[in-house]
C-alpha cells in the first residue's frame, strides 16, 4: 500500500515538472515572437528614418550647388531607395541630380536624356507619382532652354497625373511650375484658373518636417504669382487682400522669397497710384538684388515709378548706373581677352628664349613639361573615354539605321508586290474589235492607289424577247476613284473591281450594277470609304451607250465639224458615290448612238493635277488640250494628255492617282 502511494506521488511530481517546462518553453517562444516583431518594426522605422535623412542631405547639397557631391553619391543613394522601395525619395533625388547637372554642370541635353530614361522607368513600373515628378522636371528643363511651349505641354501632362495626389508636396511643385510656364507663354487666363485650383490644395497641405523648405518656397511663389496676376488684371480689391497677406508674412519673417513678395507689393502700389509707397518698397528690394541679375529689372521698375512721381532727373540717374553696369561688363570681357592675349605672348617669348635660360630654369621647365604631360595624359584619357562612348553611340545608331533600312526595304518590297498585284487586276490588253478603238492607263500617286478601270467585251447572247434572235457584242467598261490613297484605297479598289466584273458577266444594266455594288460595299463599312464610278455598257452593233454616273467626273465627248473636232462635258444625272448608304436605287441614262464621237473618261487626278505653285490644270485647259489636235487613236490621245500633265506639274510630286480611258466606235 505504501509502495503504491509512493509511486503515485513520484508520477505526480514528474507530471508537474513536465508542465512547468512546457509553460517555460511556451513563454520563451512568445517572448521570441514579440522580440522578432519589435525588431522588424524597428528595422522598418530605422530604414524610413535613414531614407528621410539621406533625402534631406541630398536636398541640402542641391540648394548649396554641390553638383560633384551629388553625382558622387547619386548611384548609391538611388540603389538604397530602390531596395527599400522608397519610390517617392527615389524619383525626387533622381530629379534633383538632373536639375543640378543642368544648372551647375551645364549639361542640358544630358539632363533631358536622363529625364526621358527616368520617365520610361516610371511608366514601365506603373509608378504614376514618379511619372508626374519626372514630367514636372522635364517641363522645367524645356523652359530653361527656352522652349516654353514644349515646357507648358509637359507641365499640363504632369498636372493631369499629380492632380490625383492633392495633399502631397508633388502637387505644390507641379502647380508652381504650371503657373510659371503659363507666365512665360503669356497665358494669363489659364494661369488664373490654375491658381484657383492651387488655393484649396495649399490650405489642405500638412507642412510636417523641416526638409519642406523648398516646397514652402513653391507655396510662397504661388501666392506671389497670384498677387501679380490680380494686379495685372486690374482686380485691385482682391490684390489688396493678397498684398496684406504678403505684408504679414514679411513682418513675421515667414516669407521664403522676399524679393518676389516685395515686387508684387510694389506693383500693387504702382497700379493703385500710390507711387511713394511703391518707391519705398523698391528701396527694400535693392539689398536683395545686389550681385545678381535682378538689378536690371529692379532698375526699370524704379525708373518707371520715378517718372510717375515727376522726378525725371532721378529716373535718369537710376538708368545711368545700369548702362554703366552693362558697359563695365563689356570692359571686363575686353580685359579678359587682353589678358589671354598677353598670356599667349608671354608663352611665345618663353619659347623663343628657352635655350638662353640657366640650368635651374631648365629644371623648372622640365618640371612644367612633366606636369603638362601628366595633364595631357589625363585629358587624352578622358578624350579616349568620350571617343569610345561616342563610338558606341555611333555603332548603336548604325545598328538602328540598319534595322530601319531593312524594315523599309521589306516594306518597299511588299509595296512593289502589292503594286504589281494591283496592276494585274486592271487589263493591260484591250478587246480587239474591227470598229472599236479603246485604251486606258492608271498611274498611282503612291506605290499603290485607289483608282480603277476595267473593260470587258462580252459575246452575243440570246435576246429576252425572242429565242431565235441574238443581241450583238456588248462592251462593259468602268472608271472609278476610291476615297483616300495608299493601301486602304487599293483594298477597296480590288473589291469594287471584282464586283463589277462579276455583275457585268451577268449582262446587268449599269444602274443595276451600281445598285448591287452599293449594297455589298456599304454593308459593315465602318471606315466610311466610298468609290465614285462611271459605268458604261456600249452596244457594238448599234452604238447605243447605256451608262450610270455614280458621283464621278463627267466624261468629255467629242463632236466632228468637218475636219475640226470640239469637246464638251457630258451632261448627265449624278448619283451618290457607291458605298456610302445602303438601299439606294441608282438611275441610269443612255445615248442612242455615239459612233464617231470620241469619249474620254478620267479621274480627278487629270483636271486637278497641281504644279509647284499648287495651281490645278482645270477643266477649261483640259478641253483646250482635247481640241488642239484631231483624234487619231485612243493610245495617242492618252499619251498626249499624260505628257501635258507632266509638263503642267513641272517636277512637282503627283497629288492624286491618275486614270484615263479613251474610246471611239466607228
Amino acid at each position: 500500500m505504501c509502495t503504491f502511494a509512493s509511486k503515485k506521488q513520484n508520477r505526480q511530481m514528474k507530471y508537474g515538472i513536465i508542465i512547468k517546462r512546457a509553460a517555460r518553453l511556451r513563454a520563451a517562444v512568445l517572448l521570441f515572437a514579440i522580440q522578432y516583431s519589435l525588431s522588424a518594426a524597428s528595422s522598418a522605422t530605422t530604414a524610413g528614418e535613414k531614407g528621410d535623412s539621406i533625402y534631406n542631405r541630398m536636398v541640402e547639397w542641391m540648394l548649396l550647388g554641390e553638383h560633384q557631391q551629388l553625382e558622387k553619391e547619386k548611384d548609391g543613394v538611388l540603389r538604397f531607395f530602390q531596395q527599400q522601395k522608397q519610390w517617392e525619395h527615389y524619383y525626387y533625388v533622381a530629379a534633383l541630380c538632373t536639375i543640378s547637372k543642368v544648372m551647375h554642370g551645364g549639361q542640358t541635353m544630358a539632363g533631358l536624356r536622363e529625364c526621358r530614361k527616368l520617365y520610361e522607368f516610371a511608366r514601365n513600373n506603373r509608378h504614376e507619382l514618379g511619372r508626374g515628378i519626372v514630367m514636372t522636371q522635364m517641363a522645367w528643363l524645356y523652359s530653361y532652354i527656352g522652349d516654353h511651349e514644349q515646357g507648358l505641354q509637359q507641365m499640363r501632362e504632369a498636372f493631369e497625373v499629380l492632380r490625383h495626389y492633392p495633399l502631397r508636396r508633388e502637387s505644390i511643385l507641379a502647380l508652381y511650375h504650371y503657373a510659371y510656364a503659363l507666365e512665360l507663354t503669356g497665358r494669363y487666363d489659364e494661369e488664373e484658373r490654375i491658381l484657383k485650383v492651387a488655393k484649396p490644395l495649399v490650405r489642405g497641405f500638412e507642412w510636417g518636417d523641416t526638409a519642406t523648405i523648398i516646397y514652402r518656397t513653391y507655396h510662397d511663389n504661388l501666392l506671389n504669382a497670384e498677387a501679380l496676376l490680380e494686379v495685372r488684371q486690374g482686380n485691385l480689391r482682391r490684390a489688396e487682400q493678397l498684398v496684406n497677406r504678403l505684408l504679414a508674412k514679411l513682418a513675421n519673417g515667414d516669407e521664403q522669397n522676399e524679393y518676389e513678395a516685395l515686387r508684387a507689393i510694389a506693383e500693387y502700389y504702382k497700379a493703385r497710384g500710390d507711387y511713394a509707397l511703391a518707391l519705398a518698397t523698391t528701396d527694400q528690394m535693392q539689398p536683395l538684388a545686389q550681385n545678381s541679375g535682378l538689378q536690371w529689372g529692379l532698375g526699370l521698375l524704379r525708373t518707371e515709378i520715378l517718372r510717375k512721381l515727376g522726378r525725371s532727373d532721378e529716373a535718369y540717374d537710376q538708368l545711368r548706373p545700369m548702362i554703366d553696369l552693362r558697359s563695365n561688363d563689356r570692359q571686363g570681357q575686353l580685359r579678359q581677352q587682353l589678358s589671354e592675349m598677353e598670356t599667349m605672348t608671354e608663352l611665345d617669348e618663353l619659347r623663343i628664349h628657352r635655350h638662353k635660360m640657366q640650368f635651374w630654369y631648365a629644371v623648372i621647365i622640365a618640371l612644367v613639361i612633366i606636369v603638362a604631360l601628366g595633364v595631357v595624359t589625363v585629358l587624352r584619357h578622358r578624350s579616349a573615354r568620350r571617343l569610345k562612348r561616342a563610338n558606341d553611340e555611333l555603332h548603336q545608331a548604325y545598328d538602328q539605321l540598319e534595322e530601319a533600312t531593312t524594315a523599309r526595304e521589306r516594306i518597299e518590297s511588299e509595296l512593289r508586290i502589292a503594286r504589281d498585284i494591283q496592276r494585274s487586276m486592271v487589263p493591260s490588253l484591250f478587246p480587239t474589235c474591227e470598229r472599236l478603238d479603246i485604251y486606258a492607263t492608271m498611274t498611282p500617286a503612291r506605290e499603290v492607289g485607289g483608282d480603277l478601270y476595267d473593260v470587258l467585251l462580252l459575246p452575243p447572247r440570246p435576246s429576252a424577247d425572242s429565242n431565235n434572235e441574238k443581241q450583238g457584242q456588248v462592251l462593259y467598261f468602268c472608271v472609278g476613284d476610291v476615297s483616300g490613297k495608299g493601301v486602304p484605297a487599293s483594298l477597296f479598289m480590288a473589291q469594287a473591281t471584282r464586283l463589277f466584273r462579276a455583275l457585268a458577266k451577268l449582262h446587268a444594266k449599269p444602274e443595276k450594277i451600281a445598285t448591287y455594288m452599293n449594297n455589298e460595299l456599304s454593308e459593315d463599312n465602318d471606315s466610311g470609304m466610298f468609290v465614285t464610278m462611271f459605268i458604261g455598257m456600249l452596244h457594238i452593233d448599234t452604238g447605243r451607250l447605256d451608262f450610270c454616273n455614280c458621283g464621278h467626273n463627267p466624261p468629255a465627248i467629242g463632236t466632228y465639224h468637218s475636219s475640226l473636232i470640239t469637246y464638251h462635258f457630258l451632261e448627265m444625272q449624278s448619283n451618290v458615290p457607291i458605298g456610302l448608304f445602303e438601299g439606294i436605287e441608282y438611275e441610269g441614262e443612255s445615248i442612242d448612238d455615239i459612233r464617231n464621237h470620241p469619249l474620254l473618261i478620267y479621274t480627278d487626278g487629270l483636271n486637278e493635277a497641281e504644279n509647284r505653285q499648287q495651281e490645278q490644270l482645270g477643266d477649261e485647259r483640259l478641253i483646250e488640250l482635247l481640241c488642239e489636235q484631231p483624234f487619231t487613236t485612243a493610245h495617242e490621245l492618252i499619251d498626249r494628255l499624260t505628257a501635258a500633265v507632266e509638263q503642267h506639274r513641272d517636277g512637282a510630286e503627283p497629288n492624286d492617282d491618275l486614270t484615263m480611258m479613251a474610246l471611239r466606235l466607228t
